[in-house]
Formats: C-alpha cells, sequence, structure tokens
C-alpha cells in the first residue's frame, strides 16, 4: 500500500517537472521568436504553420445559400479561432436568440460570486413567481424548496430551465448585466433592449449571430471572468445535451455550447465552441421561421451547415 502511494507521488512530481520545463520551453520560444521577428504575432511561434488556416472562400460559397429564403430566415457566424478568419451570413439580421440570453445573465451571476457578493452555496427558495412551465422541471417543485446558486446555474445552463434561470438572476441588477454587455462592446445591444421594453411589457433581445458569440469568445480568451471561473462555467455547459449543431460533430470531438427553442416566436439557436485539436472555432446558428416548420427541417438546416463547417476545419490542408 506504501509502496503504491510512494509510486502514484513519484508519477504525479514527474508529471508536474514536466509541465513545469514544457512551461518554461515555450516561454523561452516565444520570447526568441519575439526577438527576432518583432512586427510577428507570438502566436505565429505557438501553432504549426498547417493550422494557420485563412482561406474559407469555398466554406463562405457553400453557406451563401441560407442568404435567402422564403420560409426562414438564418443568421450564421463561424471565427476560426487560431487566426480570427470568420464567416457572417446575414450579419445584420436580429434574431430572438431564446434560451441564448442565459449566457450573458448567468456570467453576470458568476461574476458577483467572483466579486465575494454572491456564493455557489447561497440558497434560493422557489415561490410560485419563480414558476415557468415552458422549459425544465423545476416548476414542478413545491413552493419553499432551496436551491444552490451553483444547483440553479446547473440547471440552466445544462438544462436550460427556466424556474432555475428566474430564481438565479433575482440576484441581479439591470447595471449587472449591463457591464457584461458593456464589457463586450454590446452597448447598443442594451440600448436597444432598454428601447423596446418602454413601448413593451417584454423587451426585444434580438441580436445578430456575430454579436452574439461574443459571449463564448470572452468565455474561451477568458476576458470577464477569470480563468477559473471561465473554466468552471464551459466546464458546466460541456454536459448540455445534444441539440441541432452537435449532431454533425463526432463524438470525440468537444462541444461546448448552449441551445435555445422559443416555439411561439418560431426561433431556433445554437452556439458555442467546437474543439478540434489545434483547431477551434466559434460557431452560432440563429434561424428564425416565417411560418411553422416540422422539427426535421430545423434539424436539418442546423446539421447541414455544423457538417460543413466541420469538415472544412477538419480537412483543410
Amino acid at each position: 500500500m506504501i509502496t503504491n502511494k510512494i509510486k502514484e507521488n513519484k508519477f504525479c512530481l514527474s508529471i508536474l517537472i514536466f509541465l513545469v520545463f514544457l512551461f518554461i520551453f515555450l516561454i523561452f520560444k516565444s520570447h526568441i521568436f519575439e526577438e527576432k521577428f518583432p512586427l510577428l504575432s507570438p502566436s505565429v511561434s505557438l501553432i504549426d504553420r498547417k493550422d494557420l488556416l485563412i482561406n474559407f472562400k469555398s466554406l463562405e460559397n457553400y453557406l451563401s445559400k441560407y442568404k435567402n429564403n422564403s420560409d426562414y430566415l438564418v443568421s450564421i457566424y463561424f471565427e476560426y479561432l487560431p487566426t480570427g478568419a470568420n464567416i457572417s451570413i446575414n450579419k445584420d439580421e436580429k434574431i430572438w436568440p431564446a434560451s441564448l440570453i442565459k449566457i450573458p445573465f448567468s456570467m453576470a451571476v458568476v461574476k458577483k460570486i467572483e466579486k465575494g457578493i454572491l456564493s455557489m452555496d447561497d440558497l434560493m427558495v422557489l415561490s410560485e413567481k419563480n414558476r415557468d412551465s415552458d422549459y425544465g422541471v423545476l416548476y414542478l417543485e413545491p413552493d419553499g424548496t432551496t436551491f444552490s446558486i451553483r444547483e440553479l446555474l446547473e440547471e440552466t445552463l445544462i438544462r436550460s430551465d427556466n424556474t432555475a434561470y428566474l430564481m438565479m438572476i433575482e440576484n441581479l441588477k439591470m447595471s449587472d448585466v449591463e457591464e457584461v454587455y458593456n464589457h463586450l462592446g454590446l452597448d447598443e445591444v442594451i440600448e436597444y433592449m432598454k428601447a423596446s421594453s418602454e413601448n413593451s411589457e417584454e423587451p426585444d433581445i434580438s441580436i445578430t449571430a456575430k454579436r452574439y458569440t461574443a459571449f463564448f469568445r470572452s468565455l474561451y480568451g477568458s476576458t470577464y471572468l477569470s480563468p477559473q471561473d471561465s473554466t468552471l462555467f464551459l466546464n458546466i455547459l460541456s454536459n448540455a445535451p445534444c441539440c441541432y449543431l452537435c449532431k454533425a460533430i463526432p463524438e470525440n470531438i468537444k462541444f461546448i455550447h448552449k441551445f435555445g427553442i422559443h416555439e411561439e416566436k418560431m426561433a431556433y439557436a445554437d452556439s458555442g465552441i467546437v474543439y478540434i485539436p489545434n483547431r477551434p472555432y466559434l460557431i452560432t446558428v440563429m434561424i428564425q421561421a416565417k411560418k411553422k416548420l416540422p422539427d426535421s427541417k430545423i434539424e436539418y438546416i442546423f446539421k447541414d451547415i455544423s457538417e460543413a463547417v466541420f469538415k472544412y476545419v477538419y480537412y483543410a490542408k
């Protein structure tokens, strides 16, 4: 027993030493590169040249078939993370994001936890005003049932439970949400939401696919939340069920995403990060049906777009 423990400790120590030397090597390599090529991006020294893809013209040509359709409107945004090359289809078309709106509000909650204002272990009490049966099952629980913020965050992000979401955002002020949007340069989205709410009971949260993708870009780059909390957030999302875009992505490829469905508004959306080794990319697809469409048609559109993007990135030379 003691011998096995010693072996485990030696193995862990070996791994740690290897990682430390790897980190030092990469820093040294980057430093030498910057001295030799001061006008170039340091990332060039860290990325294999075969992965520095910038030409996505044929992919854009394929996706262009979604620019005009009498039955539905599609907004698409794709960004290849190693180089920043991107494609936008119907880039100025705003579409109702449905449950995708839960991402920025959840980021606002996690930020308050970072600031020490809230804790993951804080308890929230279910009451009648929080119940929403449109999506999720928490509304079936009796009044007075308590849930930790951690539980509500997981239910919101993984199962998109509306009741969990309404309970969780009771901790937020509008200024908390504005902070998220402002950090990402989405000030005009907030102003649009405020202006629409003055003339309606429900603010218009419509947004383009390109603008929405900023939330996942921020999580990937840890620009708003700390590296620890960005990782926590993405790990929670990694448990979301397979829906829409993921049906064209092999199971061995990690896809962290959030989907949204609003049957009444006939709006469907899916957004996230596809982690092809050395070739990660962002993708957001939002569909606004102009008439009632069968589920199979909606699923086909998502799958067709996702499959085209995945194959292009995976097999590009």
